[in-house]
């Protein structure tokens, strides 16, 4: 198990870090509302807290990018969580998509697995002799 120590909090809310330059970009993005990346395409007011979050932005927008594909209709999306948005909406959470949902798809498996062992015990698939 990872321990994590908070060292710093905002003064403003519950939030609490690690480090005083997280907190200090917590209080500057969610309670001053800075948006320092601003994205580079003319006539396009978008701006964002991450970087990440303008990368997002100009493949999914500018660059129509659409590389995450519903397993049931096609339907496309930019990001998974939006794909998986889509599939819990229109396909009841069944089959959703991206390494989190295989992680927890296989974590499941190996549960199963192990509850149909006896509790825990390997199967091994052999009879056992009583001489």
């Amino acid at each position: 198990m990872i321990h994590f120590f908070f060292r710093s909090s905002c003064h403003l809310c519950d939030h609490r870090a690690s480090s005083a330059s997280s907190v200090a970009r917590h209080v500057r993005t969610v309670h001053l509302r800075e948006r320092p990346h601003e994205c580079p395409q003319p006539d396009c007011s978008f701006s964002a807290a991450a970087h990440q979050d303008l990368r997002v932005h100009v493949e999914s927008v500018h660059l129509k990018k659409r590389d995450v594909v519903c397993p049931h209709c096609g339907y496309c999306a930019a990001q998974v969580k939006l794909v998986n948005a889509h599939i819990r909406r229109r396909h009841g959470g069944v089959g959703l998509v991206g390494k989190r949902a295989e992680e927890e798809r296989k974590r499941k498996r190996a549960e199963e697995e192990e509850a149909g062992a006896g509790g825990g015990k390997m199967a091994t698939g052999k009879a056992e002799s009583h001489r």
